[in-house]
């Protein structure tokens, strides 16, 4: 369960909450411009743009759930179980697998332009981390400051990359499903709603915010997905400085973030928001919050050591 936002304009923000039912050690990692990664199958990139993210490092490998390049390219990753097939090498194609495909994005890439491009001969494999940690079932989305967004899965028809006019992305079903799901709710607006169902009869509004009646408000990924559509489409910051942005983006993410004791899994485990993400893509700031820490908490990639050859942690709390 996690909830991935982004939001265009002057002050582009991308972010994510992730959603989890156990902690895993997950820090701020940041990636300076010499760190070697050693893919699997691709070339060693030892010299790419330094990045910045929270994610788990095992083995002195970093672990990305999201993360965000000095050129202000951004990518997250979130849980797609059922949809996802992941495949077996292919010739002639990049081959990474799924713990790598977000170091590799923003290894090479610049741009959402040039991640389309990229991805066009990608492949991602069913390669597992190590026996303890088997691949994830994920898809992707990936930003930047031009206010372009796309969608990746990998399913059995392979890997497709979709526009995302919206910047929104949950978890399963497919991205295709929950574009096509919001057609039921085109009617929700912020403003308050017109008597069209009974011409000539004295009816209107008893309260405020009537005009999104039917807005779903439990924590299933559609329901989120819509959530989070509709009130990135409306929240708007107090003022136009980046400061106001930064907060109506943390508004925007409080309508979908999981409260601890709210949603149970099968095993009696409790799932909650671990922590809610927004990058600055223009600034270079990773900017967070954690469950039992509502105060955001700044972290400027600029102010980091980029040129070395080392990764640099930080613990969360």
């Amino acid at each position: 369960m996690c909830t991935a936002i982004f939001r265009k304009g002057v002050n582009p923000l991308f972010g994510r909450t992730l959603d989890v039912e156990y902690e895993r050690d997950e820090q701020i990692i940041v990636t300076p411009r010499s760190f070697s990664f050693k893919f699997l199958h691709e070339e060693n990139a030892s010299v790419h743009p330094s990045f910045v993210g929270i994610g788990c490092v095992i083995d002195g490998v970093p672990l990305y759930f999201d993360a965000l390049n000095e050129y202000g390219l951004a990518a997250a990753g979130l849980s797609f179980p059922g949809f996802t097939e992941y495949h077996p090498k292919r010739k002639h194609y990049h081959n990474v697998a799924p713990y790598e495909f977000i170091p590799f994005v923003l290894s090479e890439c610049k741009t959402v332009k040039q991640a389309k491009k990229l991805l066009e001969n990608t492949n991602v494999t069913s390669d597992a981390f190590s026996k303890a940690v088997p691949p994830s079932p994920l898809h992707w989305i990936i930003a930047d400051k031009n206010g372009e967004a796309v969608t990746v899965e990998s399913t059995a028809s392979g890997l497709s990359v979709s526009e995302n006019p919206l910047g929104i992305l949950t978890n399963a079903p497919d991205f295709g499903y929950q574009m096509t799901n919001l057609c039921n709710y085109m009617s929700l607006s912020p403003a308050q709603p017109q008597n069209t169902l009974f011409k000539g009869v004295d009816l209107s509004p008893y309260s405020r915010g009537m005009g999104f009646l039917g807005l779903p408000g439990d924590f299933s990924s559609v329901s989120r997905f819509v959530r989070a559509a509709f009130l990135n489409s409306c929240v708007k910051g107090l003022s136009a400085d980046a400061d106001s942005e930064i907060s109506a983006f943390f508004h925007v993410t409080d309508g979908v973030t999981v409260p601890y004791g709210s949603v149970e899994n099968e095993n009696g485990k409790m799932t909650y928001t671990l922590y809610t993400s927004c990058m600055d893509l223009n600034s270079l700031e990773y900017l967070y919050t954690t469950y039992e820490n509502r105060s955001v908490i700044r972290f400027g990639i600029k102010d980091r050591p980029l040129d070395g050859k080392t990764l640099t942690c930080y613990t969360l709390k």
